[in-house]
């Protein structure tokens, strides 16, 4: 099944959502705005991601 990511971006941190082909949220976590944090959370769906939006 596809997922696709977006990043809400603020001042001092961002949510970061996953959400499969039918808008179900996998994974959603407000996060520092640190791209290494960030990426490492996004990383175990790496592969199932078509994309990611800020």
């Amino acid at each position: 099944m596809k997922k696709f990511g977006g990043i809400d971006l603020h001042s001092s941190n961002s949510v970061v959502v996953v959400i499969d082909e039918v808008d179900h949220i996998v994974y959603q976590r407000r996060l520092p705005n640190d791209a290494l944090q960030i990426r490492a959370a996004l990383a175990p769906r790496r592969k199932e991601l078509e994309g990611v939006v800020i």
